[in-house]
């Protein structure tokens, strides 16, 4: 059953009905419900008063705006696993899954379609601590143009300890790197995440959509809580 604390029933129907021919209606219904309040707010009490799990986002050197969770599922492919589907006012509707960007919608030029491990074990899907060097394998799909089937090698590295800051809290964490290679287009990019040090979860992170596309940067103000 999909695991929907963070918002109210309504929520799970708006985004059922967002497949529908309404879905302009229906995403102009979240915007009201949701975003009642200034995109950038910049207040600590302020962000505290919001009822969602909320992040900041900036794509590529974009201003930054704040994106809330609109709903939480069990992923498809793996029920042990949940993925986030969070929206910006502007619509744009991004999904993580244990803070891996995994799909986009409505970003101008290119969106990933899906982003799956690839006989091998995502990192970030460990519990607890995760390992300091790891070398694994995932399958990148982007749209337009229908890009499927992209074979990416990908080496995780752990960098250093670090303290960051946001808003709402300052954070130990465990900084990580991880190099992607994609043999077929001769591409490489590299990402960045920011682990809590005591829960071991991405509080931050720079991720790329692929090759010579966007960078996605997410700081979680407010998780997500079961």
């Amino acid at each position: 059953m999909p695991l929907l604390k963070q918002l109210p029933f309504l929520f799970c129907l708006i985004f059922i009905s967002a497949c529908s021919q309404r879905g302009k209606d229906v995403l102009a219904t979240v915007d009201e419900a949701v975003f009642g309040f200034p995109n950038v707010i910049k207040t600590k009490e302020a962000l505290q008063d919001i009822p969602y799990a909320n992040s900041y986002l900036k794509i590529d050197n974009g201003h930054q705006v704040l994106i809330v969770l609109a709903l939480a599922e069990l992923s498809p492919k793996d029920p042990t696993q949940t993925q986030l589907k969070w929206l910006s006012a502007d619509r744009v509707m991004l999904t993580t899954e244990n803070g891996r960007l995994i799909k986009t919608l409505r970003l101008l030029n290119n969106n990933i379609s899906g982003l799956n491990a690839n006989n091998s074990i995502d990192p970030l899907t460990l519990n607890g601590k995760k390992p300091n060097n790891h070398e694994w394998h995932a399958i990148y799909d982007w749209q337009p143009q229908y890009r499927y089937n992209y074979e990416a090698n990908l080496t995780w590295n752990y960098i250093d300890s670090e303290t960051i800051h946001s808003t709402i809290w300052d954070k130990e964490t465990d900084y990580y790197q991880e190099e992607v290679s994609i043999p077929a287009i001769h591409a490489q990019f590299t990402n960045h995440f920011w682990l809590d040090k005591t829960s071991h979860e991405v509080v931050k992170s720079i991720q790329y959509l692929g090759p010579d596309m966007a960078s996605i940067e997410m700081t979680i103000l407010k998780p997500f809580t079961r």
